[in-house]
């Protein structure tokens, strides 16, 4: 039994999550449906890049992850299916799986095909795309039936990596968490390594100490559980104490 994982900006206030998951169980009726998430905020890929990063390899090997949020024009995003390390991947080609690209070694990646599918519309690629595929896929298919061969190097990118210097370190607020945290791409380590650092955001300056953490100041830095350093304001939200939202830069200075 396969298990086919669906993340995208969709909502939950909406048939459009079902409907997927009816294309995917009318071809594949035994394959197992996990939801990652449907609320990440629209059209945001940080976000949506983050938060299958974050869970992708939670899951047995062989399943398929089918991540499904795209900020550009209607189907403009190349339609993708790849395979990386133990897994395999479907949705757009526009940065999205840049996490999963840093962290797996690809084995192959094509660029799907249409299916000869009842009622294309060309308009709804998560219904008459991305889902047929996904399902085939967890029938066993091989990714060569689905589409057509693509050069690696090709693939879209984001370009908000996080960038290590001597004595300077620039990120990005790649995910605000519920409780209002902001959640950076700053490795815990390249953190740590050092014991004092000015950190700066648009109009603000903090002062972090590793070695000498300061529980009484409201407003802290800190290294998070999933291995990047966050920003929190205790018992509020950073975000908004800061005005600060996903995408923001954020920079580290040697003190």
């Amino acid at each position: 039994m396969t298990i086919v994982t669906l993340l995208s900006d969709y909502g939950i206030d909406n048939s459009t999550v079902g409907l997927l998951k009816g294309f995917i169980l009318s071809t594949a009726p035994e394959t197992t449906l996990v939801d990652l998430t449907h609320q990440v905020p629209s059209q945001d890929l940080l976000v949506a890049q983050f938060e299958l990063g974050r869970a992708y390899r939670a899951f047995p090997k062989g399943t398929v992850h089918l991540a499904i949020v795209d900020p550009g024009i209607a189907n403009k995003a190349r339609p993708i299916a790849f395979q990386a390390g133990d897994y395999f991947f479907v949705g757009p080609d526009n940065g999205l799986f840049e996490t999963v690209l840093e962290q797996e070694a690809l084995q192959a990646v094509i660029s799907l095909k249409p299916l000869p599918l009842p009622g294309i519309s060309g308009v709804f690629h998560g219904r008459d795309c991305y889902a047929p595929a996904a399902a085939h896929l967890s029938l066993g298919k091989s990714l060569h039936d689905l589409g057509q061969a693509i050069d690696p190097q090709s693939l879209k990118r984001i370009e908000k990596h996080a960038q290590q210097e001597s004595g300077h370190l620039v990120g990005w607020v790649q995910r605000i968490d519920p409780f209002g945290n902001l959640i950076t791409n700053v490795p815990n380590a390249w953190v740590l390594a050092e014991e004092r650092w000015r950190v700066r955001l648009p109009g603000h300056t903090l002062v972090f100490d590793t070695h000498k953490p300061d529980p009484e100041h409201k407003l802290q830095v800190r290294p998070g559980s999933i291995g990047v350093m966050e920003i929190a304001f205790e018992g509020e939200s950073a975000s908004e104490h800061l005005k600060v939202r996903t995408g923001c830069k954020v920079e580290f200075f040697k003190a």
